[in-house]
């Protein structure tokens, strides 16, 4: 895994308006005028948010490489939102890309990246709501191949719809999953705080702040959950790290961090029929 001086530059190009005025608000809030405790405290937070975000994208990345590697030749990234792998990968030049998300988001997105060139040996935006289209059928209109290996990616989408949704979203990758193909989602846990009696006084305060930004967190797992529930739509050799791990990976010091519930479920499908 390499972090070191890794950059998205791809990111600031198809960031959002609202985020890019955001992001500069910030930036002003934790300058040289601002008052010393606000800004250490800004500092660590977003430090913290970048670190994480940042290491959990080399984390996925890895693992689309060694997808790729293993021989898988088409990535499927669910509610891919400003997800750059199809510009940044070269592993992916064999491969191709589908990108399924709301219109709106990819328009958006499209506009931003105009003509950019893709590494990609092919990328396909799919408009779908993932919420209400029947995925199985959005797939297979989109040229999804269940017969060839695919690497999924799932990242922070789980969290954010209900636990039903979840299972069902899996019950449909797992079908469509030929021998070889990998998984990759992040979920959060119940202990979104930690675990004592800090965590417990905390959390409901965390869930709070989710409900603000317009994101309430619908689906918590613990570990064993999300290795059953993997298990039920015949994913198997489930490998569960958090941002303490990745960073250990990495090399690298992790800063507090403010997303420490979130984890990332790393799974194969071996056969057809048997996990």
């Amino acid at each position: 895994m390499g972090f070191a001086g890794h950059r998205d530059t791809w990111a600031e190009q198809v960031l959002p308006w609202r985020d890019a005025i955001l992001a500069r608000r910030l930036r002003m809030r934790i300058g040289v005028d601002a008052d010393p405790d606000a800004r250490r405290a800004l500092r660590g937070l977003l430090g913290g948010m970048a670190a994480h975000m940042t290491l959990r994208m080399v984390a996925i990345d890895d693992c689309v490489r060694a997808g790729v590697a293993a021989g898988a030749r088409q990535v499927v990234i669910l509610g891919a939102g400003l997800d750059t792998r199809a510009w940044r990968l070269h592993e992916l030049a064999d491969a191709s890309v589908l990108e399924l998300d709301l219109p709106e988001t990819q328009r958006v997105k499209r506009l931003r990246l105009g003509g950019a060139p893709v590494r990609a040996a092919q990328l396909r935006f799919v408009p779908a709501d993932l919420h209400r289209a029947d995925l199985g059928w959005v797939l297979g209109d989109a040229g999804h191949d269940p017969d060839v290996p695919t690497v999924w990616l799932w990242e922070a989408v789980a969290m954010y719809v209900p636990l039903a949704s979840v299972r069902a979203t899996l019950e449909v990758l797992g079908a469509r999953s030929a021998a070889g193909s990998r998984l990759a989602m992040t979920f959060a846990v119940p202990d979104l705080l930690g675990a004592g009696t800090v965590g417990r006084t905390l959390n409901p305060g965390a869930r709070a702040v989710f409900d603000l930004l317009g994101e309430p967190m619908r689906t918590v797992l613990s570990e064993q959950e999300a290795v059953d529930l993997l298990g039920e739509a015949g994913f198997g050799d489930v490998e569960i790290t958090d941002s303490a791990t990745w960073a250990a990976s990495a090399a690298t010091r992790m800063p507090r961090d403010p997303l420490g519930a979130e984890r990332l479920a790393v799974a194969r499908r071996e056969a057809l029929g048997t996990p």
